[in-house]
């Protein structure tokens, strides 16, 4: 089994708690959605939520919105909340060369940084029927505020990996929809309870650790 995560790769949720059912069913799609970006010499999850149960990396307190995540961990907590994750890596041709992967870096940096806020209403209206056939009916992007495939599709747009676009427009299922059936992206593997444990030693991740509550 391969584990090695790299700048780009993007984590999929799949969550069991209520909303990410919800979210589940009404998209037919992940709950949730980050991208692995460089911070210094580390790997991070960039990802946009309200509903993370661990410190921000960057902030070293919960934050709402923007924020750095250990993927290990956070791939962890939603396996023992008895979802699963799935890795999606870039095609081959498609994985970002260091210029991309810098720009991807300071963007993400930039919106911890500044503290972008979660986008409640944003994250409400992209997995409607609004989002998909009445695009003028939505919000222009909003760079400051985020919630989780808008913030994966930004920057996205701003490594030049995707057209541009109103991120807005994207849940987390139509976004690695659009990625899979433009070529971009490719499903790499699903981690669940039954391999989660072979995927964390081999990857030298932390133990699973105790229970959080998942995402939306």
């Amino acid at each position: 089994m391969d584990t090695k995560l790299e700048a780009g790769d993007i984590l999929a949720f799949h969550g069991t708690d209520w909303l990410s059912l919800m979210i589940r069913f009404w998209t037919f799609g992940p709950s949730h959605v980050g991208i692995i970006v460089d911070h210094g010499r580390h790997l991070v999850l960039f990802e946009a939520t309200s509903r993370n149960a661990t410190d921000c990396l960057f902030a070293g307190t919960r934050v709402s919105g923007a924020q750095f995540s250990n993927p290990h961990e956070r791939i962890g907590s939603c396996i023992r909340d008895g979802g699963f994750v799935d890795i999606w890596k870039p095609a081959a041709g498609a994985e970002p060369d260091p210029l991309q992967r810098h720009r991807m870096e300071k963007l993400a940096l930039r919106l911890v940084m500044i503290g972008a806020g979660y986008d409640y209403s944003g994250a409400l209206l992209s997995g409607t029927r609004i989002a998909s056939r009445f695009d003028f009916l939505l919000p222009e992007e909003r760079r400051y505020q985020l919630f989780c495939s808008s913030a994966v599709h930004q920057i996205l747009e701003t490594a030049g990996m995707v057209n541009k676009d109103n991120s807005s427009r994207y849940s987390p299922a139509r976004l690695m929809r659009m990625l899979n059936r433009q070529g971009i992206y490719r499903r790499f593997l699903r981690i669940n309870r039954d391999n989660w444990e072979e995927f964390a030693r081999r990857a030298g991740a932390f133990t699973p650790p105790k229970e959080t509550t998942e995402e939306s």
